[in-house]
């Protein structure tokens, strides 16, 4: 239950850190923009939002996947 609650915090941070990563970004948003945001580059929230999405994800691996298929194990792998 522990990890669940810790991955729904991770999911949070991420939501958070996708607002600011918007801000930061876009030109429109220059108004809204606080000062200290503009010392901070994009790519330092890019990065953040992706090492929290994967937390996130890997805390919800088992959700996220579904329940089991009740086929035989190796049918076909359908790829786009």
């Amino acid at each position: 239950m522990r990890a669940r609650a810790a991955a729904a915090a991770v999911a949070g941070a991420a939501a958070v850190l996708w607002i600011l990563l918007g801000l930061r970004w876009f030109d429109v948003a220059a108004g809204a923009r606080p000062a200290w945001l503009e010392r901070v580059p994009p790519i330092a929230f890019a990065a953040a939002l992706l090492a929290c999405t994967a937390v996130a994800a890997a805390g919800r691996r088992r959700a996220l996947a579904g329940p089991p298929a009740g086929g035989p194990r190796g049918g076909m792998l359908a790829g786009l």
